[in-house]
């Protein structure tokens, strides 16, 4: 299962997934040169009563504008979507400019999740809310980001129902889960409440045919041999634009095939062209790798695709 991190930069993602991961239910600083940069992704099994297993897949995108446009990249209908912000100092209810500025990322974000994964569930959390000068004040950030998601909510409802496309899916009521990561609090609660709200997804328990999970186990060794795949470039100056930009945002680029080799391990699964194409979208859709069909627009009708290599940083 993925689960996603997303938000501003510096708003507490990384030290939310961590406390998370965490035993102790806490995070450790973050020291500004191991802030995320372009996306951590890391694997999460947490303890579930005997007889259920669940795995999530972990993707912490980096919030720093410079990377704002590869998220796109990374929004996909089967996950559950963390918008961490950061409790403000000092502001006095909706007057305040940082008010304003996190009202605007709220909305861009519900905005971006709507347009690329009409009714992708997603919750909330605060995060920093041992710098809030006082409760009161702290109720007043959350309420005032419960007021701006359910309005955009009803808007995105309203606008969805002439065209049939499904409203995103907010959890909890737009009320945002509150957590202080260096000391643990409200961490357990934000736990249980993302396992719980997983295991009651359609998507858990699936029935998945034998031939995509032996595509995916082919996917999986290429990972753990540390290769990041990306296939039919049309010209080797593609595959190299391929490769930085593919740095760039975090990803390993060290090994390159074309499109022959996936299909004919597709084949070798016994997939046919046509289940070929659904297998593909389906590891898309569950983060083992990255699909981006046909893009002639962008990459000069090549079908782009990228092998996500799992990383991993020390722990603080």
């Amino acid at each position: 299962m993925l689960f996603v991190a997303i938000g501003d930069g510096e708003s507490g993602k990384t030290s939310t997934i961590n406390a998370l991961m965490s035993e102790q239910d806490v995070s450790g600083r973050i020291h500004e040169d191991t802030r995320t940069v372009g996306i951590e992704i890391k694997r999460w099994t947490p303890r579930l009563p005997a007889g259920r297993e669940l795995t999530f897949q972990v993707m912490d995108l980096a919030g720093q504008a410079v990377y704002s446009t590869s998220h796109q990249f990374f929004l996909v209908r089967r996950a559950i979507y963390a918008l961490v912000w950061r409790a403000r100092e000092g502001s006095s209810g909706a007057a305040g400019s940082a008010m304003q500025l996190l009202k605007r990322m709220v909305t861009h974000w519900m905005d971006s999740l709507q347009l690329r994964v009409p009714g992708a569930t997603f919750l909330c959390v605060v995060t920093h809310i041992d710098c809030v000068a006082s409760e009161g004040e702290l109720r007043l950030q959350t309420e005032y980001v419960r007021r701006v998601v359910v309005a955009k909510q009803r808007d995105l409802e309203a606008a969805s129902g002439s065209n049939s496309v499904l409203p995103l899916r907010v959890l909890n009521g737009g009320e945002s889960f509150r957590v202080n990561c260096l000391h643990g609090h409200g961490v357990p609660e934000l736990r249980a409440s993302l396992i719980d709200i997983t295991l009651r997804l359609p998507w858990y328990g699936e029935q998945i045919p034998a031939s995509y999970l032996q595509l995916r186990s082919w996917v999986m060794e290429r990972l753990q041999q540390g290769r990041t795949w990306i296939g039919t470039a049309p010209s080797r100056r593609l595959m190299a634009r391929c490769s930085v930009w593919a740095r760039l945002i975090g990803l390993w680029c060290v090994g390159a095939a074309d499109w022959q080799s996936f299909s004919q391990a597709g084949a070798e699964c016994g997939l046919d062209d046509m289940n070929m194409h659904i297998a593909t979208v389906f590891l898309h859709e569950t983060g083992a790798l990255k699909y981006f069909g046909d893009v002639p627009a962008v990459l000069t009708r090549c079908a782009f695709l990228l092998l996500l290599r799992h990383a991993t940083k020390p722990q603080g």
